[in-house]
């Protein structure tokens, strides 16, 4: 069971690098900020962000971002909220 999560995650990781362009190591926009998975990603961040400074703050869409792949991916994303 194990391997076919490690393949999905393997899968999944290449589809994220294809919209960031494809490049290791850098960072790089990414391509479509539009696809439910950076919605996905955006929407934790800022649940993590209000638990942790105890804030209200209201996802509403990913303005811009870049990904960085090195031991996993990393992102930066511009939103817009509200409170």
């Amino acid at each position: 069971m194990d391997t076919v999560i490690d393949e999905k995650i393997r899968v999944k990781e290449m589809m994220m690098k294809e919209l960031a362009g494809g490049i290791d190591g850098g960072w790089s926009p990414i391509k479509d900020i539009k696809d439910p998975c950076i919605d996905v990603i955006a929407k934790f961040a800022v649940s993590e962000f209000n638990k942790q400074s105890n804030s209200s703050l209201k996802f509403q869409t990913v303005v811009s971002g870049n990904m960085q792949f090195v031991c996993g991916i990393n992102y930066q994303l511009a939103t817009a909220g509200c409170q």
